[in-house]
């Protein structure tokens, strides 16, 4: 039943277990009272009112967060659709009897009308994948794996399909694992809940792109999380691809990506594996070119490096490397010296790029979409060099950090300040393709928003046309 649907339908299904209902109500009494107080203010797109009628009727928590997304869904489409008291309860007890058949239906195992034999492992998945489409979440991926059942398959498909379950369940688990907080947690598996994974994917990416195009729209995340949640797909979906073998004309199985067949991962970042099975992911940047071997590393950390180095590959095609180098405090080069790896300088450097650039709205999968933002950094570049050159290609640290102390971006000790990094970033996107960038201009603009952290212009600047270091202004 819809909740277009009305008349006695409607009304016999909807008191059509209310006994049983009323007997769970009574038992969690004391639970919902709890309940009421932690949720009420977590979802301010709806109705205090509604969420308060939600909590006191809804006879399991686990049920709260499905009912909610059926109320936005609503809301959405009619922004006054609960104004009237007695309609939105109406409403309200709807959606609580479809959430509540549609749980008690994920458990069931789905009955295959035929059985087709010697199901290829792609034609057994787009099967599945259509007789589960109408459940989402994990139910989906539970009902995928009861469905195997179902399928006159051999063991062979039947594993190799078992063991795209698991990466897809193993993955879910690992973003699950970045949230500590109530809200997020809370947030992230009302979303789990209500998208629906795509098993018939040809990669681990694809299948999520449901849930992270949700994650990138809810304000419940921090940027960060978003960040991790992208890695964890991005290094899930390199380490399925590295475990992929085929046949040989000896009938042994061997790894399907080598040295001589590499499978991309990002522009200018790719992955294959050598003897005995050393995953390797491979980058470069003009005639520079590293190599990680990146065996027993976590989904996460594989993902961290691919867009890492990706972006390593995008600054040097934009001639902008040592900008980068010298505003974000990173050395590329240590990504090619033996095992080094610093985690917290790329973290950083990913942080602040998202200040300056805005690069991660209407993020789609890269650590940045970086080449929509090319002439936006090379300005940047430009307003941060001390002579502004036109790509400020020159990698002198001494003279940029003069330049950025003096616009307040970092202290004399190299502690970034976030907040005017954000106002450095937001001029730039404002007034990047208006003209020459100009610094002093910029310092204005600086000074009156941080007047604390930046220094009005000297009358010498003015005369000059150029930048003092902090302790001559």
């Amino acid at each position: 039943m819809t909740l277009s649907e009305s008349g006695n339908d409607r009304d016999n299904l909807a008191t059509k277990d209310l006994p049983e209902l009323n007997c769970e109500l009574s038992e969690i009494g004391e639970e919902r009272v709890v309940l009421c107080e932690v949720i009420e203010n977590q979802w301010p797109d709806v109705p205090p009112e509604a969420v308060r009628y939600l909590a006191n009727n809804c006879p399991k928590p686990e049920l709260m967060s499905p009912v909610i997304a059926e109320l936005q869904l609503l809301l959405a489409d009619d922004p006054n659709v609960l104004s009237d008291p007695n309609i939105m309860a109406l409403l309200i007890d709807d959606c609580i009897f479809e959430v509540s058949q549609q749980k008690a239906n994920e458990v069931e195992h789905f009955e295959a009308d035929v059985l087709i034999s010697d199901k290829t492992t792609n034609a057994a998945l787009t099967e599945i994948n259509t007789q589960t489409a109408s459940l989402k979440g994990r139910a989906k991926l539970t009902a995928a794996r009861n469905y195997l059942d179902n399928l006159d398959i051999t063991e062979t498909v039947r594993s190799e399909l078992m063991e795209h379950f698991d990466q897809i369940e193993t993955t879910l688990t690992s973003m699950s694992s970045i949230f500590t907080d109530v809200e997020s947690q809370t947030e992230f598996e009302r979303i789990v809940s209500t998208a629906s994974f795509d098993l018939g994917a040809s990669d681990i990416a694809t299948a999520f792109e449901p849930i992270l195009k949700q994650v990138e729209t809810s304000d419940k995340f921090t940027v960060e999380q978003k960040f991790k949640l992208r890695e964890i797909v991005t290094g899930s979906d390199a380490q399925n691809s590295l475990a992929e073998t085929i046949t040989d004309g000896n009938g042994r199985d061997v790894p399907r990506f080598t040295k001589n067949n590499k499978r991309e991962f990002r522009k200018g970042v790719s992955g294959y594996v050598e003897g005995h099975g050393r995953q390797m992911i491979e980058a470069r940047a003009g005639d520079r070119m590293v190599t990680k071997d990146v065996t027993g590393w976590s989904g996460e950390d594989v993902g961290f490096l691919i867009e890492a180095t990706h972006m390593w590959n995008m600054y040097d095609s934009f001639g902008v490397t040592g900008f980068v180098e010298d505003v974000y405090k990173v050395d590329f080069s240590i990504l090619g010296d033996g095992n080094a790896f610093d985690p917290i300088q790329i973290t950083h450097l990913r942080q602040v790029l998202s200040l300056l650039t805005g690069s991660f709205e209407g993020y789609d999968g890269d650590i940045a979409n970086l080449s929509e933002h090319k002439t936006l950094i090379q300005n940047q570049s430009r307003l941060l060099s001390e002579t502004q050159t036109a790509l400020g290609l020159e990698n002198n640290r001494s003279s940029t950090t003069k330049v950025l102390c003096r616009l307040g971006l970092e202290d004399e000790k190299g502690k970034p300040n976030m907040e005017v990094i954000k106002s450095f970033g937001d001029y730039t996107k404002q007034y990047y393709g208006n003209g020459v960038p100009d610094q002093l201009q910029l310092v204005k603009y600086l000074h009156h928003l941080h007047p604390d952290l930046v220094k009005p212009l000297s009358e010498a600047e003015k005369a000059t046309g150029r930048l003092a270091s902090v302790r001559e202004v």
